[in-house]
């Protein structure tokens, strides 16, 4: 596991813009048309679950 003596980044200011989506969806499209891949697989931790942040 990666560990690091860093404290946790303060992202809390960038969350719920799309950022993520983003880069997600240019992953897979490269991913896609570019490298040729049939499939993309993802895992989630169990614990990283939808938080609504309103």
């Amino acid at each position: 596991m990666y560990t690091t003596d860093r404290p946790p980044l303060k992202l809390r200011a960038y969350r719920r813009q799309g950022i993520a989506y983003e880069a997600a969806y240019a992953l897979m499209n490269y991913a896609f048309t570019k490298i040729r891949l049939s499939k993309i697989i993802a895992v989630v931790h169990p614990k990283n679950i939808y938080q609504d942040y309103r």
